[in-house]
């Protein structure tokens, strides 16, 4: 996901979606003038304490977006929300005479399909208005040599105290798409690599102890909705809270068994997933196994998720469906970067129209750039080999600011 900042004439925010709904192709334009801006929400001059949207705010631009899909509306909110959040200067000072021009595209990340793309649009959105803010004011704690950059096409990972910041404002974008959202997305898709959250202790945590695990992603292009299906689950749990709770609990046990498998020995400084890789493979295909078949007894499966599971285990790989289920994309664990079965796979799968794309699992979170990077090339089998992101201390990511509800009307 890529968030492309640039100045316009007009006093006002120019937003240019490619590909952004996906029941709506191509690129679709829409500006608000900041007036229209300033008459809807209420001015907040605090760009470096992220803070969610009040149910007012996003009642005046839920108004404003009314006659649009549901997808769009989201990602028009977002960004006039941030946008006059961590630039109030430019939409209510008088004596600004140019606006802003916010390019979003996709880079062949599928959307709506369980991978976290609102979280990567939340994050590439908050970094790219905070790097703007710093070239325009210089307010943020960062040298000039962490704002200057590097000028190839690798880009460069801000610093620590910009990624706390930077992640509070994605945290508030996914609370308007999502309402209630866990900020677990956003935080890996800021910080990068692998992330948990410990909800005893209230953070989020790394896992840099997670050696190279390398997965198929298969999109079966059946649209869903995330809020949908958390609503089916809820709504089953209130009729059968004896059936279901222990069906929540197996899947947080699923969690902490994975989780475990991580811990880092202080006598070796290895992990026992690190000392024994193929044993750690083996039980973390079971793991997705029996995670995907309670996904299944919690009501949200599809019969695209059933050929693709079956497909797998036709060829002996784990697989189990990602994000809220309901179609969207399942996740098939390879056993190597080179693993045979993943072409025989792939082969399969693409005859019922479905996507693959191979990855290995963790990755850098946000980069800025100085130039446009190149979209990732949609390759035969063969996964993405970047390595994992280094590890960071996430103890320190600010709380934010949640007002106790909010609400976005569906359409």
């Amino acid at each position: 996901m890529v968030v492309q900042l640039d100045t316009v004439e007009e006093q006002h925010v120019e937003v240019h979606l490619h590909d952004l709904a996906p029941k709506e192709k191509g690129t679709k334009i829409h500006r608000l003038l900041h007036t229209t801006i300033q008459n809807r929400l209420q001015k907040r001059q605090e760009p470096l304490s992220p803070v969610c949207p009040t149910e007012e705010a996003l009642a005046a631009l839920n108004e404003e977006f009314s006659s649009l899909s549901l997808d769009v509306a989201h990602s028009l909110t977002s960004i006039i929300f941030l946008t006059a959040n961590i630039l109030p200067e430019i939409i209510w000072s008088s004596g600004v005479s140019f606006g802003i021009k916010v390019d979003v595209r996709a880079m062949n990340l599928p959307i709506g399909a369980g991978l976290g793309s609102s979280s990567a649009f939340a994050v590439a959105l908050a970094g790219a208005l905070l790097r703007l803010r710093q070239l325009l004011f210089g307010d943020l704690d960062m040298t000039l040599e962490e704002l200057a950059g590097d000028d190839s096409l690798d880009g460069w990972i801000p610093p620590l105290g910009v990624l706390n910041i930077l992640n509070g404002w994605a945290y508030a974008a996914e609370v308007i798409i999502h309402e209630e959202p866990s900020g677990l997305d956003n935080t890996t898709s800021c910080f990068g690599g692998a992330v948990s959250l410990n909800r005893t202790l209230g953070r989020f945590e790394t896992l840099a102890a997670l050696p190279d695990v390398y997965a198929m992603l298969i999109n079966t292009k059946v649209s869903r909705n995330t809020r949908d299906q958390g609503e089916k689950v809820r709504a089953l749990n209130e009729v059968l809270p004896s059936v279901m709770q222990p069906i929540l609990e197996s899947v947080e046990n699923i969690s902490q068994v994975f989780l475990s498998m991580l811990e880092v020995d202080p006598k070796t400084n290895e992990s026992h997933a690190k000392k024994s890789p193929e044993q750690f493979l083996k039980v973390m295909g079971a793991l997705f196994n029996i995670n995907h078949n309670l996904l299944y007894a919690m009501g949200v499966g599809h019969s695209a998720l059933t050929t693709i599971k079956e497909s797998s285990s036709n060829l002996g790989l784990a697989c189990k469906l990602t994000g809220a289920g309901g179609g969207g994309c399942a996740m098939t664990l390879l056993e190597s970067k080179t693993d045979k079965k993943g072409e025989e796979l792939q082969s399969v799968v693409s005859e019922y129209g479905y996507e693959t794309y191979c990855s290995q699992l963790g990755g850098f979170g946000i980069k800025w750039h100085l130039e446009y990077p190149k979209p990732p090339a949609k390759e035969p089998f063969g996964p993405n080999t970047s390595s994992l992101s280094e590890s960071k201390d996430l103890d320190d990511v600010p709380p934010v600011k949640k007002p106790s509800s909010t609400s976005l009307k569906k359409k």
